[in-house]
Order: C-alpha cells, then sequence, then structure tokens
C-alpha cells in the first residue's frame, strides 16, 4: 500500500520501511537479533586486555553508539561472527 501524500510505503513482505525514500529489501537476511551483554571494563593491567581506562572504554562504546558504526561481534572457538551495531550503553 502506498500513501503518495506523506511518501510513505507499507509492506509486508519483510521489506524495510523507509520514511520519503523508499523501499530496501535485502533476500537472505532475517531479522535483526537484540543482545544484551553484561561485562567489565578492567581498572587493572590485564595480560588479555588493552590498555586503557574504564573510562576509555566507555567513551569508546558512547563514540560507536554516537556514530552509528558497524562492528563485529565474534566469540572465539565458535561459529558466532557477526555485524552488530552498538544502540546504547548503560553502566554504573
Amino acid at each position: 500500500m502506498h500513501d503518495h501524500r506523506l511518501g510513505r510505503r507499507h509492506q509486508q513482505n519483510g521489506g524495510t520501511y523507509v520514511i520519503r525514500l523508499g523501499d530496501a529489501i535485502m533476500t537472505g537476511y532475517g531479522t535483526l537479533a537484540t543482545i544484551k551483554i553484561a561485562c567489565m571494563f578492567p581498572a587493572n593491567a590485564y595480560e588479555f586486555a588493552r590498555s586503557g581506562t574504564p573510562d576509555s572504554y566507555i567513551a569508546q562504546f558512547e563514540s560507536w553508539v554516537e556514530n552509528d558504526e558497524l562492528l563485529r561481534y565474534i566469540i572465539s572457538g565458535t561459529g558466532i561472527n557477526m555485524p552488530v551495531k552498538v544502540e546504547n550503553i548503560s553502566y554504573g
């Protein structure tokens, strides 16, 4: 169904709804998953961690959110390797 007055189109076949730009149908892709991760930002030097402070790690995540950057979520030793975007970060 297309509403010419508002430039909106509503589809029920899995297409993406985009206001005033049109539709993008990406075959082969399912719906996006939501993943919530709880973690620690190390305040001390650990062998497994890059150097940084908890504030620098938080600033990096906030930068990814602000810049809408595409990242990869990888868990070593598994088949998990997928593109992701960080929508928000909460801490404290």
